[in-house]
């Protein structure tokens, strides 16, 4: 019997963090109240301060209360309107929030704040056009300000639009050489278009410009990752950790850096301080299982990967690592059919997932069904791992036409790391 080397899932490694619209319109999943900052002290500015404030913590009836004073206070204040317009959004009002807003337009002609309310409006209602253009409206009305910029760079990022998020933040920068937000926007759409020199560069000003902030020296040492600069990488992160030592993420990140190094006691110990502040971080357990399995620990990976399951059932790698440790052994077999049909359900366009599959069902004998699982994949030609299994699938079944035409098609379609054994086997197979 042909032996197939223990499969390693690729490393999770996040992706450097985009500063997205997310920041400004959406916290977990949920759309956040527009809340322009309020100077001076004014009445109205106190009661318009007030209601932002009652309307954050959800105290609608009393945020209501505050705008309406403080539009009767100061008409001519537009944060009374738009404040108005969230507490509608926030019951559901849409046409009464669409009302609020335009009435916010139409003071003094339309202001610059107006046109941003109304663009974040836009794109709540995924009228991205509309918004942009409400944006650059906004922007030409306040030609100083590079809020509506850095906003429309956070959209552009938000709906991939990289290149267009590059330009909305170069041009905040412009207007404003100490903009904080612009420099992390802009880093974060450069790393996103793999310009990431000129990331790191954006990232290292950010930090500059707000040196207690810790984020910025995350996406440093994120980009630093990506671009294959582990040291500095973790140099970046330890800077961030000095500042938070509670900061969860930059604890899986330099464990990332160091598992990348192959120094997989550090990163066990910087994954473990990050369970101990999150302990239902699942990926956090599977990362500890990966660097377990990199170093052939295999009991301690599983019961990372079980800790991982166990904590957030949807991390499909974790369920699909559980089922080939499984079928690689040869035992537990109807618990690792259970885990690769588990890892399937969650994400059905995986190849390797159907490849683990595929291979719980030779381990159980059926040959004919891990056959079938992987001619039914309807990426299989593109996978030259599947179809290497699949001839050797067919070859154990006595199938060796089908074996043949299925190894010559696997070397065809790419380079895999067990090209060799695919030879070797072909090799074999021929008369």
């Amino acid at each position: 019997m042909v032996q197939i080397p223990r499969r390693l899932y690729p490393r999770l490694l996040p992706a450097v963090p985009a500063v997205c619209f997310a920041a400004s319109l959406l916290h977990a999943g949920k759309i956040v109240p527009f809340t322009p900052p309020i100077g001076g002290s004014s009445p109205a500015a106190v009661k318009l301060r007030e209601a932002f404030t009652a309307l954050v913590q959800n105290k609608l009836a009393e945020a209501e209360t505050g705008f309406r004073a403080a539009m009767r206070l100061d008409p001519e204040r537009v944060e009374s309107l738009i404040g108005l317009a969230e507490v509608s959004r926030e019951r559901n009002q849409a046409a009464q929030e669409e009302t609020w807003l335009k009435r916010a337009l139409a003071v003094n002609g339309g202001t610059g704040l107006a046109y941003r309310a109304w663009a974040h409006y836009m794109a709540a209602n995924n009228r991205i056009g509309d918004a942009e253009s409400a944006f650059r409206k906004s922007a030409a009305i306040d030609p100083v300000s590079p809020d509506a910029l850095v906003e429309l760079g956070d959209m552009d990022l938000a709906f991939g639009k990289t290149e267009n998020a590059v330009q909305a933040y170069r041009e905040a920068v412009a207007r404003r050489p100490d903009a904080y937000a612009a420099h992390f926007g802009l880093g974060s759409a450069l790393a996103g278009t793999n310009h990431l020199d000129a990331a790191i560069a954006e990232f290292r000003e950010t930090a500059r410009l707000n040196p207690s902030a810790p984020a910025p020296l995350l996406s440093l040492g994120l980009a630093y990752g990506a671009a294959g600069q582990r040291d500095k990488a973790i140099e970046a992160l330890s800077e961030a950790l000095k500042i938070d030592a509670k900061f969860t993420q930059a604890w899986v990140s330099r464990g990332d850096a160091y598992e990348a190094k192959g120094d997989g006691s550090h990163a066990i110990s910087d994954y473990s301080q990050a369970l101990s502040l999150d302990p239902k971080a699942g990926v956090v357990h599977f990362k500890i299982g990966l660097v377990h399995l990199a170093a052939n620990r295999t009991a301690d990976a599983e019961r990372s990967f079980h800790a991982a399951v166990e904590t957030d059932p949807n991390i499909a790698a974790a369920w699909n690592d559980l089922a080939w440790l499984a079928a690689d052994r040869k035992s537990n077999l109807e618990m690792a059919l259970v885990w690769a049909k588990k890892a399937i359900s969650l994400d059905s366009q995986d190849a390797g997932f159907t490849d683990t599959l595929a291979w719980v069902y030779r381990a159980r004998g059926d040959l004919d069904q891990a056959a079938q699982t992987i001619e039914k994949f309807p990426k299989r030609d593109h996978s030259p791992v599947l179809l290497y299994h699949l001839g050797v699938i067919d070859s154990e079944r006595g199938r060796k036409t089908e074996a043949v035409a299925a190894l010559r098609q696997s070397l065809a379609a790419g380079t895999f790391a067990e090209a060799d054994q695919a030879r070797k086997l072909l090799a074999s197979l021929k008369p």
